[in-house]
């Protein structure tokens, strides 16, 4: 625990390396195969996405050929995608065993002395932020964002009562926009389904 005094000096803007580590995904110099004997999973590209966020069951299982320590990823990481565009934010929601990121990705621990992952998942989210990371990725292919491009990004640390209510806010939103959608789907099919009876029995009910 921080001092009252250690704690205000926080409140204010640090760079993303002064709030969390940051370490590059695993490379293999390999095809990773899947293996019935692996010791491992390893999250690829296809295993995550905005919509569903990380889908764990299609998680391939190899066994690596380096010490698997730095890239094993937790509940509370972060990862960031580092090949490719968009240069997607993903924060670890579930518990994870010997489960490896990639190196499409960089892997984020935020200090949680300092500052709460799904805060900091949700800053880099924003479109000012994306558009900064997006500004210090090169490649003349494919664009790469190199970990000292991302580290120098400035992060304001509000206390963290103030960061727990943005996150508790903007959950709240996710929660109202998957209901509105899932309400929206269903007074399509009603619509629909009056206007396809409609169409058959040549009367359209008001």
């Amino acid at each position: 625990m921080l001092s009252t005094d250690t704690e205000n000096l926080w409140h204010r803007d640090r760079t993303l390396g002064e709030v969390a580590r940051i370490q590059a995904g695993y490379l293999s110099r390999e095809r990773v195969e899947a293996s019935a004997t692996g010791t491992h999973g390893l999250i690829q590209a296809r295993d995550i996405s905005p919509e569903q966020g990380l889908s764990p069951d299609g998680i391939v299982r190899f066994v690596p050929e380096r010490d698997p320590g730095l890239y094993r990823v937790s509940r509370g990481d972060i990862l960031l995608v580092a090949r490719g565009y968009p240069h997607s934010v993903y924060l670890i929601t579930t518990d994870l065993k010997d489960t490896l990121a990639s190196s499409i990705f960089h892997i984020l621990r935020p200090r949680s002395e300092r500052v709460l992952p799904a805060y900091l998942a949700w800053w880099l989210s924003q479109p000012s932020v994306q558009a900064e990371i997006n500004a210090n990725a090169g490649g003349t292919g494919i664009s790469y964002l190199r970990r000292q491009a991302v580290e120098g990004l400035r992060v304001p640390v509000p206390p963290f009562p103030l960061q727990h209510r943005i996150v508790q806010i903007n959950a709240l939103w996710d929660r109202r926009k998957t209901l509105q959608t899932a309400i929206d789907e269903r007074r399509e099919c009603l619509i629909q389904s009056a206007c396809l009876t409609s169409a058959t029995a040549g009367i359209l009910e008001p």
